[in-house]
């Protein structure tokens, strides 16, 4: 009998408790937001050589997303990102302000973890050899790993026609913009 009340007690207090972690869950996924952040932008040049044509060759920069000041804007201790994506990427001509896209041929962003190992997030489409910027079409592929770690690097590959370039040095910014979403429990 005793084990039998004892049953029925810890089954009874089960039912009760169990709305409430269901009810938690909620809650949790209600507290989620979404962050979008513009990168800083990443200068860089493009120098004409004396070959026809170069094979693919990258520009490597490092990249820093701030979660402390997301913390601190939310007034929150602790949270966990998901859902990390690249939402634009956009390769524009800055000096000189003659120059146009005709010399590109292809480019690429790819991200690089500790372990040098690299991941592709963006490539380009047709190139419209008169245009002065170009966006990237975006992969499909989560980089939440490469925004809790907050510092880490890219390599911006490209594949240049030397002899279409206009100018020596063709100078170009390198923006992106990421996309992730805060769990603050």
């Amino acid at each position: 009998m005793k084990t039998r009340i004892i049953t029925v007690v810890t089954l009874f207090c089960f039912a009760c408790v169990s709305p409430f972690f269901h009810s938690c869950n909620k809650i949790k996924e209600l507290a989620k937001f979404d962050v979008t952040r513009s990168l800083p932008t990443v200068h860089f040049a493009i120098t004409k050589t004396g070959k026809s044509s170069m094979t693919e060759q990258y520009y490597e920069f490092s990249q820093y997303i701030n979660i402390d000041s997301i913390k601190s804007a939310h007034n929150l201790s602790k949270l966990s990102l998901e859902n990390g994506k690249v939402t634009e990427v956009k390769i524009t001509i800055t000096s000189p302000l003659t120059a146009n896209l005709s010399f590109l041929n292809s480019a690429r962003l790819t991200l690089l973890n500790p372990n040098v190992n690299e991941l592709q997030v963006a490539h380009t489409g047709i190139i419209d050899p008169n245009a002065k910027s170009i966006e990237l079409v975006l992969d499909a592929v989560d980089i939440t790993s490469f925004l809790n770690s907050q510092h880490f690097k890219a390599r911006l590959y490209y594949d240049i026609t030397n002899s279409a370039m206009s100018d020596p040095i063709i100078y170009l910014g390198l923006d992106c913009t990421v996309k992730f979403t805060v769990s603050p429990l």
